[in-house]
């Protein structure tokens, strides 16, 4: 199954590549021009499920 690319896709796909780098959140939100943080909160917890996915990779 094919998924299209598109501007949310690429800015979710950014956003958690970069805290998972070690970005810092709150320059995130501004990067991305957030003023809540409800959805730097939803890219910090697909970035940890993502690193935990990782983890158990053998």
């Amino acid at each position: 199954m094919r998924k299209e690319v598109g501007p949310v896709l690429l800015r979710d796909t950014f956003a958690v590549h970069y805290l998972q780098a070690g970005g810092d959140p709150f320059t995130l939100r501004e990067r991305l021009g957030q003023e809540e943080s409800v959805a730097v909160k939803r890219y910090l917890s697909m970035s940890d499920g993502k690193s935990e996915q990782k983890a158990k990779k053998p």
